[in-house]
């Protein structure tokens, strides 16, 4: 007879008791002389290793959702509010994931700037962040940068046209003519004059020909 395996949720601890809730909540605030990521990885820790046998996985698939840390979160006598315990467990799981311990100069607002990233992202930045020296404004950059790099590769290249549409729309923002504008045209050389004419006239074609383009294949845009 073939045997089953046990589902890998059954094999966590169950909810733990009241009591061991209560002496959770006293080491915890023990704990709170601690500060940085030494405090993260102390707390967070003793809660993977209480509430989900250690196994990060379990962490990562029930988290905050666990019944156990519900209860440790919102009692009273907790010194510590229910999102900084679960910042404290973010650190240390993304620490124990990338195997690393101990840093030297980087904080928790630095471990908290990459959580967003995927895994190999998270451990290049902060290892060269690490031996940079890098703030944390230096690093959200980074983190900015490879977020935009990302999305520019899923997004499909803009075409010449609309690249130009852009520009253009960009350039004249707040240009209006104003009085001073055309007193200055009518002063100007007349083959410079011819030149600028030419130009417009140009651009005026160009434009017009984009928008009888629009109002041919979008309908509404020709204002019936």
């Amino acid at each position: 007879m073939t045997s089953q395996k046990t589902p890998r949720a059954q094999l966590l601890p169950a909810p733990i008791s009241d009591r061991e809730i209560e002496q959770l909540v006293q080491a915890i605030n023990g704990y709170t002389r601690l500060a940085g990521v030494e405090l993260a990885l102390r707390i967070g820790s003793l809660i993977v290793d209480r509430f989900y046998a250690g196994d990060l996985k379990a962490l990562r698939a029930r988290g905050a959702k666990d019944a156990s840390f519900r209860k440790l979160a919102c009692h009273p006598q907790l010194e510590m509010s229910a999102s900084s315990l679960q910042r404290c467990v973010a650190v240390y799981e993304l620490c124990a994931r990338l195997g690393v311990s101990t840093w030297k100069h980087l904080g928790v607002s630095h471990l908290r700037a990459v959580m967003a990233l995927p895994d190999p992202a998270q451990k290049q930045l902060l290892l060269a962040a690490e031996e940079g020296g890098w703030t944390v404004q230096q690093l959200q950059d980074q983190v900015q940068a490879q977020r935009n790099q990302a999305e520019n590769r899923g997004r499909p290249p803009l075409p010449p046209l609309v690249k130009t549409l852009n520009k253009l729309t960009r350039q004249l923002e707040g240009a209006a003519v104003d009085a001073s504008d055309l007193d200055a045209l009518s002063k100007l050389d007349p083959d410079e004059a011819l030149h600028l004419y030419q130009a417009a006239a140009e651009v005026r074609a160009w434009c017009e020909q984009v928008e009888a383009h629009f109002r041919q294949h979008f309908v509404g845009l020709d204002g019936h």
